[in-house]
């Protein structure tokens, strides 16, 4: 568990495409989003999901442009990956996903 600030983030499920050496929707390496840019992209998802609407092209992009492999889980189940939060902020998905650094081979 590493803590970030007051969170502690758990340890995340491993991902056979990180593992497989390859990127996730085609390949493409990440593209280095900002974090105004994550906050905004799950700004919009967490819209969309209110108003029923479809983020397929948002959460696309935001898996393409962070390492963070669970960036995704972050919004829907992030008790998953922090311990004890049902709910987490953009502000704070950003942070996470910002400071994650992928294992060391």
């Amino acid at each position: 568990m590493r803590g970030i600030g007051d969170i502690q983030v758990v340890t995340s499920p491993c991902r056979r495409d990180i593992l497989d050496g390859g990127y996730r929707y085609g390949g493409d390496p990440p593209v280095g989003l900002s974090r105004e840019e994550i906050m905004g992209l799950v700004e919009r998802i967490l819209e969309n999901d209110q108003n029923g609407v479809e983020s397929e092209e948002e959460m696309a992009r935001l898996e393409r442009g962070v390492l963070c492999p669970y960036v995704t889980g972050l919004i829907y189940h992030p008790n998953r990956y922090v311990e004890g939060r049902e709910e987490l902020s953009p502000e704070e998905i950003a942070e996470i996903a910002m400071r994650y650094e992928p294992i060391a081979l």
